[in-house]
């Protein structure tokens, strides 16, 4: 990466440098049986939250504890805390009597010292939270949230980012009070724990606090809520709470719970307006130099009682030269696109590659004739003629001809009703047998907020049947009748739903021979009971980008493990043999499907590539502009800013939206060494030009389309909304 361009301009990130002043307040044990990570982080928090002087966290099958310089706690007592300890998980976890084995090591390593601060600021009784809005039932705060980071070469720091959060005044208790006692209004409840971040949904009613405190009082707890079960009064309700991403219950005292706010329970607190709370969301550049400030003077003193130097300013390109690097390699003007004829063009010339050349190659059905056999289906009074006429023009433009083979006006008004459906399923049995191309629909106003009611929406309705048919649909909003501006999504969209590929690489990526998209979707279930988790769709892709074919699995997960068998038909041999794959994750791979994919690589002589993009837990970025007074005045990132953390992992800018918009979130890259590791500038290079062949809109995600795409088609997986054929080569999800 060292021959990347560094301009001139400056660059910051929000990462702190932390060193241990002595290495001698850290201890390492290992353990004879290697525990789940979930139970080993948990241990590890035990261990942190019961002593105000010990902090740990658990990292392949090691407990790393940081004791404080005031802490003349024998090391031999620590095997007596654990047992301790488990002692108190018994009851959850069964028999963890285990043995710690103390681990001599030369050297700390960096993760783990980042890992220990951020332990020391989220258990700290210390908060800093700045209040933007107080109402009777809410408030809206900036929280300061802790990440922690390494950047090369092989630095510990903390990055310390800023959200905005809303969280209501009253507990579930005085809910409960202020609708009268009313049980009924509990159930279904979307809630989370007032002192931990846990979520979940009520499921319902255990008893009251006079049957169950005792019970309750037997479980391990946290001071602050084994306070409120004591305090409460017995008639206070305990409820079962279904935890969100999991299988498992817990019991509360409904004062120990609050309500967890989301758009669609916003009312509950008199926030009527969600999009409200959303503007109050971004943060301005402005902001962002005084909140980085604040966050600063806030974690040093805390730090420095812990005998951890904090640097005097945030990771910079001044100061570190070989961290930050933005090349123009990469800018929208200098990748080129291939169209039809040969023609090619940069992103910002969509409309101009589609009319001077066309697709870059057409579907088999329109190999012999461009025409799009077209049916239009209207389920409102308004007037679509002027969107039609349109439509046909733009697609004359760009090569194809649509030819409206039936046209079907329902007028329908509110909620779904039998008649208007039985009505369209007739219609649409007419119409499925004349074997249209294309499907499209003008939707009711506010039809699609209808998809997750009892009644459901004429959206879904119309879709899932299409699908089963194997037929591509383009639904459009009433609202947008008379929008021009979507017309060219619209077109370019419809293109690729029908198996056509608008445009693709001029030049081949060089690290790999194909590109996977791996995705485990998760939907909260209709009734906001828990989550259910798919891993719907894996996408194909050539050295060019252009799109190969695409693999659905209907299945349902456990967890985000993808297990073996569903890796197995996501994978095929006929496929990848003998090729160099490079395997995007959505997030991190989870459990053992590097080692699966190992294996089936090694029977079937494939190269795997593995590739993390995570779109949280990393620092932010920005430019800056340094002012006479010394003071840093932030400005935009540059898109495809690269701030290095390793040989193997990067934090990169793939987007530059407005302003107004907000500032650009910043995802995170990381190769895992158990594959393929080629030179990472040839990773990043392919991430950021597949980031450009998103053929939905002329807005390119800030994710690479195989991934991008697996996270949609998870969604309408889980919504029901998935194709009657488990692998195809249209990209109906558009």
């Amino acid at each position: 990466m060292t021959h990347y361009s560094v301009n001139s301009s400056n660059y910051i990130s929000t990462i702190l440098q932390v060193t241990l002043s002595s290495t001698s307040q850290v201890f390492c044990f290992h353990t004879v049986s290697n525990l789940s990570i979930e139970l080993g982080r948990k241990i590890a928090y035990q261990f942190s939250a019961k002593n105000s002087t010990v902090k740990a966290v658990y990292e392949q099958g090691n407990f790393w504890l940081l004791s404080h310089p005031s802490n003349t706690t024998d090391q031999t007592n620590w095997q007596e805390d654990y047992n301790a300890i488990a002692q108190r998980l018994r009851p959850q976890f069964g028999n963890l009597d285990l043995t710690l084995t103390p681990v001599d090591f030369s050297s700390i390593p960096t993760s783990i010292i980042s890992q220990l601060v951020r332990v020391i600021l989220s258990t700290s009784k210390q908060r800093l939270e700045l209040s933007l809005i107080e109402k009777e039932f809410y408030q809206i705060y900036r929280q300061l949230e802790v990440i922690p980071e390494t950047f090369f070469p092989n630095q510990a720091g903390i990055a310390l980012n800023w959200k905005t959060s809303i969280k209501p005044t009253e507990t579930i208790k005085d809910y409960w009070l202020r609708h009268n006692k009313d049980e009924g209004k509990l159930l279904k409840l979307a809630v989370k724990n007032r002192f931990i971040n846990r979520t979940g949904v009520i499921d319902s009613i255990i008893g009251t606090c006079k049957t169950e405190r005792d019970r309750l009082l037997s479980y391990d707890l946290i001071p602050k809520t084994r306070e409120i079960i004591q305090n409460s009064d017995d008639e206070d309700l305990v409820v079962s709470v279904k935890q969100n991403n999991t299988d498992s219950y817990g019991d509360y005292v409904i004062d120990g719970l609050e309500l967890s706010i989301n758009p669609k329970n916003c009312h509950l607190i008199g926030l009527d307006q969600y999009e409200r709370y959303r503007k109050l969301a971004k943060i301005s550049l402005a902001q962002w130099t005084d909140l980085l400030e604040q966050g600063k003077k806030f974690v040093q003193p805390i730090l420095k009682d812990w005998g951890i130097q904090v640097s005097k300013d945030y990771v910079n390109s001044i100061d570190n030269q070989d961290i930050f690097f933005h090349s123009n390699k990469f800018q929208l003007d200098t990748v080129q696109l291939l169209f039809g004829k040969g023609k090619q063009f940069p992103r910002d010339s969509i409309k101009k590659g589609l009319t001077q050349g066309g697709v870059f190659s057409c579907h088999q059905n329109f190999a012999q004739e461009k025409k799009i056999k077209t049916v239009a289906l209207k389920l409102c009074k308004d007037k679509a003629k002027n969107l039609l006429n349109e439509l046909t023009s733009s697609f004359e433009e760009v090569g194809f001809q649509v030819e409206f083979i039936k046209k079907i006006p329902i007028e329908v008004s509110g909620q779904m009703s039998e008649d208007d459906v039985a009505k369209i399923d007739s219609e649409l049995k007419r119409a499925i047998a004349l074997k249209p191309h294309l499907f499209l629909t003008i939707l009711p106003e506010g039809d699609q907020q209808l998809d997750d009611t009892s009644q459901g929406s004429y959206y879904h309705h119309i879709s899932q049947q299409l699908l089963k048919q194997g037929i591509p649909s383009q639904m459009i909003k009433v609202e947008n009748l008379n929008n021009r501006y979507i017309i060219n999504n619209l077109v370019l969209g419809i293109l690729a739903k029908l198996g056509n590929l608008p445009f693709v690489l001029a030049q081949p990526l060089k690290v790999a021979d194909c590109f996977l998209g791996l995705d485990v979707a998760r939907l909260r279930k209709s009734k906001g009971n828990g989550t259910q988790n798919a891993c719907a769709c894996v996408r194909l892709y050539g050295k060019q980008g252009e799109f190969i074919k695409y693999y659905l699995e209907q299945d349902r997960l456990e967890g985000e493990e993808v297990t073996p068998k569903i890796l197995r038909k996501l994978t095929p041999q006929q496929d990848l043999a003998n090729k160099t794959v490079l395997m995007f994750r959505d997030g991190r791979f989870r459990g053992k499907e590097i080692d699966f994919l190992n294996e089936r690589g090694k029977a079937n002589n494939t190269n795997f590539i593995f590739v993390e993009v995570t779109k949280t837990k990393t620092c932010r970025l920005f430019n800056y502009h340094q002012l006479q007074n010394g003071k840093k005045q932030l400005q935009i990132p540059h898109r495809f800013l690269i701030f290095r953390h390793s040989n193997r992992a990067a934090t990169v800018v793939t987007t530059r939206p407005q302003q107004s918009v907000g500032i650009a979130n910043p995802i995170r890259i990381t190769i895992r060494e158990e594959g393929d590791v080629p030179e990472f500038k040839l990773v990043l290079e392919a991430t950021f030009k597949l980031c450009l062949l998103h053929h939905g809109s002329y807005q390119e995600p800030r994710l690479p389309v195989p991934i991008y795409a697996s996270d949609m088609i998870g969604y309408k997986t889980l919504k029901g909304l998935y194709h009657t054929n488990p692998e195809g080569d249209c990209q109906w999800w558009l």
